[in-house]
């Protein structure tokens, strides 16, 4: 994310790869639509009474668009066909403005995105209010100990 730079959210509930936000993130991506930054995922676990609640965010860049070009003439092709042009990646490159092809980028770019999740762990999210104002401090899964207790000092520190 840049200073100035607009935001626009997918949120979810759940994991970000059983999630409808995942169709919706693929279908930005692969119409042109551009994360804010690499840092696009906010995936978090947090204990509420009991009871785990997984909640997602998705970034992307307020300004980035998708532009749609259909030019083409209706068709009627056979299964054989779409398998052809689907695997071809130089027809797709020759055609970007077909539906195959933005299936085919669809299909890639899900792919992708189930790798990218698979290889993270949500941040534990721990939220305290007072009733007037609400902190909430984020720690990741992999942090040590001494590293989780010094997050958790900061956080109470940071409410007094």
């Amino acid at each position: 994310m840049e200073k100035g730079q607009g935001i626009t959210f997918i949120k979810g509930t759940g994991s970000p790869i059983q999630s409808p936000t995942l169709g919706q993130v693929s279908v930005a991506l692969a119409s042109g639509i551009a994360f804010s930054s690499d840092k696009c995922l906010l995936d978090t676990v947090e204990d509420r009474d009991g009871v785990l609640h997984r909640e997602h965010v998705w970034t992307f860049d307020a300004d980035s668009t998708a532009t749609f070009r259909p030019n083409f003439p209706a068709e009627t092709i056979t299964l054989a066909e779409l398998v052809k042009r689907f695997d071809d990646v130089e027809w797709c490159r020759a055609n970007p403005d077909h539906p195959i092809s933005y299936m085919r980028a669809l299909w890639g770019t899900r792919a992708g995105l189930v790798k990218r999740v698979k290889e993270r762990k949500p941040l534990e999210k721990i939220t305290e209010s007072d009733g007037e104002h609400t902190s909430i401090v984020l720690i990741p899964q992999d942090a040590t100990d001494e590293e989780r207790a010094e997050m958790l000092r900061e956080f109470e520190q940071a409410r007094q």
